[in-house]
């Protein structure tokens, strides 16, 4: 059900909804813990499981490639040129952090478990229209339904994104703990 909340300001869900300023998301991009293994397999899942929301399964694919292939959100978020390989998935970043010149980069296309999560998440993009020409993902409306017209998908839209596949499915973490990652 959607509509006004009588949560108050200090709740965790109401903490994990706001659209932070600039120097609060840095600030909690510096106290933000490491994914774990398990983690990273319930986002693996996320992206496997055909009754998510494809918007979010490709969030979990973005996430998933962020954990293995230990990148921040602006190295992959600001890349161009994804190429899918018989192996690996390569793209071009071109905000990768002390980098002054466009910045090549690339993962296995193999998870942990043996799947194919890289094809999988190239044909979900590729479905979407994505990625666009410079960047990833465009910028998802709030309940993850569709994607904002002509707007790039922000670190805090995708900081949304990965509290709400935390707190998801199998191994879900509770509010508090989705929160400090």
């Amino acid at each position: 059900v959607f509509g006004p909340s009588k949560l108050p300001l200090q709740d965790a869900l109401v903490i994990a909804q706001r659209d932070a300023t600039r120097a609060q998301m840095k600030q909690e991009g510096k106290q933000a813990k490491p994914p774990t293994v398990e983690m990273l397999v319930q986002l693996e899942n996320h992206l496997f499981n055909s009754n998510l929301n494809i918007i979010l399964r490709v969030f979990a694919g973005l996430f998933f490639m962020m954990g293995i292939g230990c990148f921040r959100w602006s190295d992959v978020q600001r890349s161009e040129n994804l190429t899918l390989t018989t192996d690996a998935i390569m793209g071009v970043s071109w905000k990768m952090k002390k980098k002054k010149t466009k910045t090549p980069w690339a993962v296995n296309r193999i998870s942990f478990t043996s799947r194919d999560w890289g094809g999988l998440w190239i044909f979900l993009l590729n479905s979407l229209n994505l990625p666009g020409p410079d960047f990833i993902l465009p910028k998802p409306v709030a309940s993850f339904a569709d994607w904002v017209a002509c707007k790039v998908c922000s670190f805090a839209d995708g900081l949304r994104a990965l509290r709400v596949l935390l707190m998801a499915g199998e191994g879900a973490l509770t509010i508090d703990e989705a929160v400090l990652f």
